[in-house]
């Protein structure tokens, strides 16, 4: 069922209008079932763990993570706790 992710995410990240999503996941089908599920409408990244997950959102600032909670290394619940800490990925959002 896997298929290779790599030439997908490229293909997937190219559009510019679309709003980025990180799925971030230690099991590669949740992954690739999550990327589908959102690729018409999104475009997607992936993050094998929660320091992967980390490093993306920072270097990439998505506009939506999906994230697991139990993951080896950084859990879910440190993904989030550090993104809110983290400036760059501490966004406020208002509604009026």
């Amino acid at each position: 069922m896997l298929e290779d992710t790599k030439g997908q995410e490229a293909a997937s990240t190219s559009d510019k209008s679309k709003p980025l999503v990180l799925i971030v996941d230690d099991n590669p089908d949740v992954r690739y079932y999550i990327r589908a599920i959102l690729k018409q409408h999104y475009k997607t990244s992936e993050a094998q763990d929660g320091l992967d997950g980390y490093e993306k959102a920072t270097d990439m600032l998505p506009d939506l993570i999906v994230s697991d909670v139990l993951m080896p290394g950084l859990d879910g619940f440190e993904l989030c706790r550090q993104l809110k800490t983290d400036e760059r990925t501490n966004v406020r959002v208002t509604f009026q």
